[in-house]
């Protein structure tokens, strides 16, 4: 578990990939700019709120649903092998990598 990891506000990377978390919510670490939870069994990423968030892998868990559409600096995106039915987007994102599985679909915001 990694309860209690909203309070380092000032976390830059966090790289907690395989372990067997099932949930990850860091919108109050508002400074992370490189997260890394891959191979993991999470059913629920929450980074809406980490407005400067560069680089994200999630990729080898149980997301069914990202939503990436506030993260307007993102610009590495790897989502491959989950449930991911939406992937939320927008328009003006300047993702420079996207792997994402092919029945994922891209809803823009």
């Amino acid at each position: 578990s990694l309860k209690g990891i909203g309070y380092f506000t000032n976390l830059h990377k966090l790289d907690c990939q395989q372990n067997q978390l099932g949930q990850l919510d860091v919108s109050n670490n508002s400074e992370l700019t490189h997260l890394n939870c891959s191979f993991n069994n999470l059913t629920v990423l929450e980074v809406r709120l980490n407005l400067i968030l560069f680089q994200l892998c999630c990729n080898h868990n149980s997301l069914t649903y990202l939503d990436v559409s506030r993260n307007m600096q993102l610009s590495a995106l790897d989502c491959t092998e989950n449930n991911i039915g939406t992937l939320a987007l927008t328009f003006g994102q300047e993702i420079q990598y996207l792997n994402k599985d092919d029945t994922t679909h891209i809803l823009y915001k």
